[in-house]
């Protein structure tokens, strides 16, 4: 075993535990080798690794596939949801010094101000999810035409979509603007600046260290799902959590409209008589949930404005730099 990077294999079923793992052997300081549910471990899918951390209904069965020098550990308690954040960070801290305990505090952690884990990852201050279907990308791309790339907010766009067109799609919707357009993959970060999109038959979700994990999307109508997406974020950003409904045919959406708002979330929507096909937008309003319907430009401009009332209610607390109008238009 290497002192410096003691290697770390995740086996869990839950995706949510798979997770909390994860986050917790990132934060020790080790390096995360794989995260695994059960199912996908075989004989010839063994890595290599220092530790296994084991969360399985089935322990016994799952350590037979191991050799018999492998080191393992067992019966950690389930994490807490990551939107209780006390219970969340106390739980954590307990499993980086029972991993600390079992493998030793790796050399970058061992210096006399290692004492405690390191914080948690800062997200981008906002979290917007962009719902659209048919005419939805034509709508997308002019609304991120008009929205400044340097906002410190998160965009993540569940259109539906052939899985073929994704990279088709990422390029047409970052064309003449200062957005980068990235189909999610496991393992990426949430970052400010980026159009981060679904990818079609795949449900997402965050962590807290604002890692994405996906897992197979089953039993939904719509690929992807708007409203498994507006469900997913708004238990993590609750009250900084927007969602904007767009151009599109169905209802996909609207199933979470009563959910977002009940966790403080806010839902806007494009006008449907300025939509290619009016019939999502006119779900969404038929929930009674939203609170903005307007056009494409004024979608966007409210944003800005949305973003600098928020860097302005924070600059009230915290030292540091606040966005303002100039900066906005720019």
């Amino acid at each position: 075993m290497s002192a410096e990077h003691p290697r770390v294999v995740v086996i869990a079923e839950h995706v949510q535990q798979r997770m909390a793992f994860s986050d917790a052997v990132r934060v020790a300081g080790f390096e995360l080798v794989d995260s695994l549910a059960p199912e996908r471990l075989t004989q010839h899918n063994m890595p290599s690794a220092d530790l296994w951390l084991i969360d399985s209904g089935d322990d016994l069965a799952l350590i037979e596939h191991l050799a018999p020098t492998e080191r393992y550990l067992l019966g950690f308690t389930a994490a807490p949801k990551v939107t209780e954040t006390r219970a969340f960070e106390k739980w954590q801290r307990a499993l980086v010094r029972k991993l600390w305990h079992t493998l030793g505090k790796p050399k970058v952690t061992s210096d006399l101000t290692a004492s405690e884990p390191k914080p948690l990852h800062r997200r981008p201050d906002l979290c917007v999810v962009l719902g659209a279907s048919l005419g939805g990308p034509k709508a997308v791309k002019q609304f991120l035409d008009e929205l400044p790339a340097d906002l410190p907010l998160a965009l993540i766009l569940a259109q539906h979509n052939d899985p073929a067109a994704m990279d088709n799609l990422g390029r047409v919707l970052a064309r003449h603007n200062m957005w980068e357009a990235k189909s999610i993959e496991a393992g990426d970060r949430l970052s400010a600046g980026t159009v981060w999109m679904v990818p079609p038959n795949q449900q997402i979700e965050l962590n807290h260290e604002g890692y994405f994990a996906l897992t197979p999307q089953h039993n939904q109508n719509y690929h992807p799902c708007i409203s498994q997406v507006l469900i997913s974020m708004a238990d993590i950003y609750r009250n900084r959590m927007l969602g904007i409904i767009f151009s599109g045919m169905g209802d996909d959406g609207s199933s979470a409209a009563h959910h977002v708002i009940a966790q403080g979330g806010v839902i806007w929507v494009q006008d449907p008589q300025t939509a290619e096909c009016a019939a999502q937008p006119e779900a969404m309003i038929g929930t009674g949930q939203a609170s903005k319907v307007t056009t494409v430009s004024e979608l966007a401009q409210s944003l800005v404005n949305r973003s600098i009332e928020h860097q302005d209610s924070l600059s009230r607390y915290q030292p540091g730099h606040r966005l303002n109008s100039q900066e906005s238009s720019s």
